[in-house]
């Protein structure tokens, strides 16, 4: 069983449309068991499942992720690094995100929201 999944969020900051975390990435975390032996990094679909959940609880988004768009890994994340989680909603189905600490880039991209259809 799963127990340690989530970063520390230490900070929350808005500047209009945006919104800033700041988090760190616990040694600890569960996700670096075997991902890699010896090299541990933050998996991309961790990355991706932060996001989506804090952009969900930020702007009341729908509980679906129809899809993401333009997502790049540009490095790797890494246990106990503090980084900075951008996110801003474009619109009623579009917020962007982007992983950052200062002028280096980890990840961003497009999630895609929208009600789950019955």
């Amino acid at each position: 069983m799963l127990t340690k999944v989530d970063p520390i969020w230490v900070a929350h900051a808005q500047d209009g449309p945006l919104h800033s975390f700041e988090l760190t990435i616990p040694q600890d975390l569960d996700y670096f068991r075997g991902h890699f032996n010896g090299a541990p990094v933050l998996p991309g679909v961790v990355q991706l499942q932060w996001a989506i959940r804090k952009a969900q609880q930020t702007f009341q988004m729908a509980e679906y992720c129809a899809r993401l768009d333009v997502v790049k890994f540009q490095h790797l994340q890494l246990p106990g690094q503090s980084v900075t989680l951008e996110l801003e909603r474009l619109d009623d189905t579009r917020v962007r995100f982007a992983y950052f600490s200062g002028d280096k880039r980890y990840s961003s991209g497009r999630i895609v929201f929208e009600a789950e259809s019955a």
